[in-house]
């Protein structure tokens, strides 16, 4: 069933990733990691901070894929974890200075 995972819709492909399925997981990744990074960049000028920010935000929602809710829009979804995450980093690094 594998093989028809790149015309699931974004619920479905989602409710797949929910129930565990790796293959909806690396889908999930793969067709949003590039938006996620030019996005990231809106909040922060290091990219390395955002590709941190983004792996951060697939190791958090794969660690908590049963706490999680269905969602219609994937990247949506995605670009709130990864904007909080962003402003997370960027605020603790402000408290150091």
């Amino acid at each position: 069933m594998a093989s028809d995972i790149h015309t699931l819709s974004d619920s479905l492909l989602w409710k797949r990733f929910l129930e565990g399925d790796s293959s909806a997981y690396s889908q999930i990744y793969n067709q949003t990691v590039q938006e996620l990074f030019r996005y990231g960049l809106l909040y922060t000028s290091d990219r390395e901070l955002v590709k941190d920010c983004i792996h951060d935000v697939f190791v958090k929602i794969y660690t908590n894929r049963a706490k999680l809710t269905p969602t219609d829009n994937i990247i949506a979804y995605l670009m709130v974890a990864l904007k909080n995450t962003c402003l997370l980093y960027t605020s603790d690094a402000a408290d150091e200075l």
